[in-house]
């Protein structure tokens, strides 16, 4: 007997078109759709036409037609396109439909790049609206449009996704470690605190982690301590040892107190003393960063570290201080310490 797949090639050849070949299949043949979208696809059919034949003989849906392409082998990229030309559905349409039939984002995206030939943001956005996952997006993003991981990034900003969502994407779909994730989100504009949140929220790093991978993308000590005390509910002593632990120098650390949380001098000498810095060091701070005079310098020393008079006179020379400057201050103050 002859084949169904010769007697539509004779139909074909003598001009009949797909809707009448689809329509003498099933009434002659008892085709089913899905047969009837084999036969066509093994005659070398594509698949605009066999979607007209099915939506001729069989009344198929949008969303039928779909499935039985798919069901037959059929490229996501060529329903997109026998959606648009079958069926005049729109861009956003298609989308729907594919994510209706259960397709995943880089499906969607290849049946929005083929059939109409939206980039990768066009079609970020257009799967946005159609309420497809950040995570489908992104993986349509790297698998169909072969966006990098920065360019993925800065497609998720422009369609107006949250730092989270796009933290979420450079670590599962783009394998980015959170140093590499950092340096993405920030070179795209996105702010400390939302990054910290990302460090916290997507990539589980605790205070000390955090504060490292800014510090490596060059933050200042500022900046890392904001997003400690804000992101990490950090108390300035915590602060202060997750920055020295983070390699900040000890200057930096105490301008953090200082200009963040707001401490005086004497209150960041007890800090710096605290979490372990000496005397010297602490001296260091009260005159660089604080600017505090010789005399302020050797009271608060005094009281932060019990020291006596040698100890002071060693700690506050370290610091910089003058040796006639010192000698002078510790004079003044040994005669009022008396009555400490």
């Amino acid at each position: 007997s002859t084949s169904t797949k010769d007697v539509a090639k004779v139909l074909d050849d003598i001009g009949e078109s797909p809707e009448a070949v689809a329509g003498a299949l099933k009434s002659a043949y008892k085709q089913s759709a899905k047969q009837v979208a084999q036969t066509f696809k093994n005659m070398g059919k594509d698949a605009t036409n066999i979607a007209k034949g099915l939506k001729s003989a069989f009344k198929q849906s949008t969303k039928d037609v779909a499935k039985t392409l798919d069901a037959v082998g059929i490229d996501s990229g060529e329903v997109g396109k026998a959606l648009r030309y079958a069926y005049k559905q729109s861009a956003k349409n298609v989308a729907k439909t594919m994510k209706d039939i259960g397709k995943g984002g880089a499906a969607i995206g290849k049946a929005l790049q083929k059939g109409f030939r939206y980039n990768g943001k066009s079609a970020a956005n257009m799967m946005k609206q159609v309420g497809v996952s950040s995570d489908q997006i992104g993986k349509a993003l790297q698998n169909t449009f072969k966006l990098s991981a920065n360019d993925a990034a800065k497609t998720f900003k422009s369609i107006g996704k949250g730092a989270a969502d796009i933290g979420k994407t450079l670590k599962n779909t783009y394998r980015q470690n959170a140093e590499k994730a950092t340096r993405i989100l920030n070179a795209i504009g996105v702010s400390m605190h939302d990054m910290s949140n990302v460090l916290k929220g997507v990539y589980r790093l605790n205070a000390e982690n955090a504060a490292k991978t800014f510090k490596k993308i060059g933050k200042g000590a500022n900046d890392i301590a904001n997003v400690m005390k804000s992101s990490y509910k950090q108390s300035a002593k915590d602060m202060a040892k997750v920055l020295d632990k983070a390699g900040v120098g000890i200057d930096e650390v105490g301008g953090a107190l200082k200009n963040v949380y707001g401490q005086s001098a004497e209150q960041a000498a007890g800090t710096l003393k605290d979490i372990g810095k000496s005397a010297k060091d602490v001296g260091k701070v009260l005159k660089s960063t604080f600017k505090v005079s010789t005399k302020d310098a050797g009271k608060y020393l005094k009281k932060s570290f019990d020291l006596g008079k040698n100890g002071l006179k060693d700690a506050l020379k370290g610091a910089g201080y003058s040796s006639k400057d010192v000698n002078k201050a510790l004079d003044k103050l040994w005669k009022s310490l008396k009555f400490w």
